[in-house]
Order: structure tokens, then sequence, then C-alpha cells
């Protein structure tokens, strides 16, 4: 409802309602699954235009605080942005101890796919890039959000390992293009609605299969 809400178009006085609302229903002592929806609506509040800056600072502030207290119950793709929110509002995380970072660490030095990520809601793919930067910082990220065959998408469809393809947010024109394009070896990795933290998940959920390395 939010997301619809907000591809809408609000005035100030329901821009402030519905976020103050989001702050009457979000639990002072959170559940794991509570939190998820929490930072997702952080983040689609982060991608559309804001018409109460303070209103959407204190949304974000209660999210990031009740998320960084569970950081033990968060998953990767949640603690990754959990520190993208946390960094663009300047609020400070304090440092992890190492048995909470080694493992994931090692999980993203030995990720050096080239990872093309594809959908109209250029916003998501661009901060979900980001996210997936800081997570596998040897992987190769790149974004599209063409809604013809153009050269640009067929090659970079045809280059990379993996395709992160957003079915809800595309044209059939894309999808064609990018299913003609890819390669044998390549994987192919819809997801399911939309939004930054379902992106990095998917991407997240691959890399666990093994270890992958870009293609010659």
């Amino acid at each position: 409802a939010t997301r619809h809400a907000l591809f809408a178009g609000l005035t100030p006085p329901e821009y402030t309602g519905l976020v103050d609302r989001l702050g009457d229903v979000f639990s002072d002592a959170p559940s794991p699954r509570e939190i998820a929806w929490g930072l997702e609506l952080a983040d689609l509040l982060a991608v559309h235009p804001c018409r109460d800056d303070e209103a959407r600072l204190r949304w974000t502030a209660k999210v990031v605080q009740a998320a960084n207290h569970s950081w033990t119950r968060l998953s990767t793709a949640e603690r990754c942005l959990l520190e993208l929110l946390a960094q663009e509002a300047e609020f400070p995380l304090p440092p992890r101890p190492a048995e909470d970072t080694d493992d994931d660490a090692q999980v993203r030095a030995d990720i050096q796919a080239r990872i093309f990520l594809y959908s109209l809601d250029t916003q998501a793919i661009r901060r979900a890039a980001r996210v997936l930067e800081a997570a596998f910082p040897l992987a190769k990220i790149d974004t599209n959000s063409d809604e013809t065959c153009t050269p640009r998408l067929r090659t970079g469809s045809r280059h990379a390992d993996w395709v992160v393809f957003v079915s809800g947010v595309a044209t059939h024109q894309a999808f064609f293009c990018i299913k003609a394009a890819l390669r044998a070896d390549a994987a192919l990795l819809q997801v399911d609605g939309s939004g930054t933290t379902r992106i990095v998940e998917r991407v997240i959920r691959q890399s666990q299969l093994g270890p992958a390395t870009a293609s010659g």
C-alpha cells in the first residue's frame, strides 16, 4: 500500500501522515520479519520524492536503531541494506565483532562473477548495485533499464555470468532479448517483486551455491 501511495504521489500532509502511521505500527521490540519490513519501507522512502524530511528521518532512525540491535538475526542482504541506509542518513553503526563478519567476508571475497541487473525500476537496481559492490568487492556489477532490445542490453546479457531479471518491472521485449543473448553457461536469476532487498537476496542465494569466478 505504501509503494502504491508513493507511486501515485502524495501531498506533504498525506506523506507526513503515512510515515507517522508507519511509525505507530512498528513495534518497540520488532521481530526479524518486522525489521525486514521496516528496512524495505525505509529503502522505498529513500528512492521516492520526500515531502517531509523530518518525518522520513524519524522513520529511518527508528528502523536503523531496531535493526542494529538485532544485527545477529538479520540476513546478509538485510545487513547490507542497513549499512547503506545508515550511511545515507549519517547514522554511525558500531563496529562488529570478528565472529559476526568473517564468514560473510570470506564468501564475498570468493565471488568474482559478472552480475548484470535488469529492471525498469532504475532507483532499485542502482541501490542494489551499491549494496552488491560492498558485499562482493571482486565481482563486476552492471545495470540496465532499456525497454527494448538495444545493443547495450544484448552485450550486457551476453557477457554476464548472472543476469538478475526483475520480472515484475520489465518488458517482454527485454526478457526475450536477454534470453536470446544469454550464454549457455550463464544463469538467469528471476526476482519476484521489486526493491533493493529482493534483488540482493536473489544474488546472495546464487552465491551460496558455490564459488563463482568470472568467465574469460
